[in-house]
């Protein structure tokens, strides 16, 4: 055809009838390639180039490049693969037979895998089991009723949802919320009244704190927390007009000293620690390689768990040697220096890691999903028993080893700071332990340690 024809619906259908009578391939990766005028002209009046297909009479299917499957030939490889005794999960067949389960997924044959099985004469519902679990996971962290009145209900719901929407806190956060109004509820049981926006008093009040320290024996800093969470919570419901006035203001938060020294690996254990995951890492494995860059997320970058989880492939950058944490605690961003270590480690992971549909850094074995909290907090755990060390080990534990070591080298409190995305310099010291050696070191400095007989020694 000329190059400056123009196309209308008639001679659109006269060509593709006249390539089809030569024998010309009419997929439409072959359109696109030697006849993308023809191809546009198509789309633009048949809107696919399916549809103009069909409109000429012929079949669509029959002109596709690769049409080795059909109805018959998927639910024949199905049943084979049954037999053999392969996996017939999803997620085992994405990864073991994608092009078999494209196929059969698509809205030309079957529409979906369930129903690819339900066509082979499969029972489908083991094959569910993973899915309904996930469910079921789902449906048990849906948040429960924690008030009997519907109202008070309804304006703690509020609470947590502008906490999580506009204040960012975390998912633990939001569940010592629903700890703590629980403790109010049952308390309001106890007594045998109803617990509703009326009978929240500063009597009633009194007497709860007074029973949740000596009936539940919980700790002043729990007493503490719990204050804050009805303080904060009474104060949304009087800016919102449930209540006139808040009752917890004329109730002195308990004070506590928390006399609980901050735990920390040595820099000994710390290379204990690396000498064996190196170890383990030779084998080639990519669990091993994703354990070890596991271990230097928390050790090298101080990040925080859920932080971790939630580490993008692209919030790395292996030139400029620095991390992007995007969501972090209250939603701030920061910036974390990576150590030319941690860059070996993090290329030897990307190396073993197969290209995945998922952006996140870390994944479970099968590169399926991206590995959620418990499976980090575990990968973590197991070193304390396969290193033999005397105390356990977490990822947080990690994170204060993180700060302490770097101020024992002589780096600034407000880098550690930043670094660890500390919005107060006090949160930041309470992080850090420095060790015994540290403090003989430092205790040297004092200009009368070296004095003796009222003459210096050093002089």
């Amino acid at each position: 055809m000329n190059n400056r024809q123009i196309w209308n619906k008639k001679l659109v259908i006269k060509e593709i009838l006249y390539l089809k009578k030569a024998n010309f391939p009419l997929s439409a990766t072959d359109m696109i390639n030697s006849k993308c005028r023809l191809y546009n002209a198509a789309k633009n009046y048949f809107k696919t180039w399916q549809n103009a297909l069909e409109t000429a009479g012929i079949n669509y299917q029959s002109t596709r490049r690769n049409n080795k499957w059909s109805k018959k030939s998927i639910i024949k490889s199905i049943v084979a693969l049954k037999d053999n005794g392969e996996s017939l999960y999803a997620g085992d067949m994405r990864r073991d037979h994608s092009k078999l389960f494209s196929s059969a997924g698509s809205k030309y044959y079957f529409g979906s895998w369930i129903k690819a099985l339900k066509a082979a004469g499969i029972n489908y519902l083991p094959f569910l089991r993973k899915r309904r679990a996930q469910i079921r996971k789902m449906y048990s962290r849906k948040r429960r009723s924690q008030f009997n009145d519907p109202a008070l209900e309804k304006a703690f719901q509020l609470y947590c949802h502008e906490k999580k929407t506009y204040s960012g806190v975390a998912n633990n956060t939001l569940e010592r919320y629903q700890t703590d109004a629980f403790r109010l509820q049952r308390y309001y049981n106890h007594i045998g009244i109803k617990l509703c926006f009326k009978t929240i008093t500063l009597k009633h009040l009194k007497l709860y704190f007074l029973w949740i320290k000596n009936t539940l024996e919980i700790s002043k800093c729990s007493i503490a927390a719990n204050h804050s969470f009805l303080k904060n919570f009474l104060n949304y419901c009087k800016a919102c007009n449930f209540i006139d006035e808040n009752p917890t203001i004329k109730i002195f938060r308990p004070h506590f000293i928390n006399n609980i020294l901050v735990d920390r690996l040595s820099e000994e254990e710390l290379l204990q620690i690396v000498e064996y995951l190196k170890e383990r890492a030779r084998d080639g494995s990519f669990l091993s390689s994703r354990n070890l860059l596991i271990f230097g997320i928390f050790a090298l970058c101080g990040l925080r768990l859920e932080e971790a989880t939630r580490l993008r492939t692209k919030d790395i950058n292996i030139q400029e040697k620095f991390l992007f944490v995007r969501e972090s605690k209250y939603k701030k961003e920061r910036i974390v220096p990576i150590s030319d270590t941690f860059v070996v480690w993090l290329k030897d992971y990307l190396s073993k890691r197969k290209e995945s549909r998922i952006s996140y850094l870390l994944l479970r074995e099968y590169n399926d999903d991206r590995i959620d909290s418990p499976g980090i907090y575990s990968a973590i755990a197991k070193l304390s028993r396969r290193v033999k060390l005397s105390r356990r080990i977490y990822p947080h534990l990690l994170r204060h080893t993180f700060a302490s070591l770097l101020f024992e080298k002589g780096a600034n409190l407000k880098s550690i700071q930043d670094m660890l995305g500390h919005s107060s310099a006090f949160t930041t010291l309470k992080y850090i332990k420095v060790s015994t050696e540290y403090l003989r070191k430092e205790i040297e400095k004092h200009p009368l340690m070296n004095y003796e007989d009222g003459k210096n020694t050093e002089g």
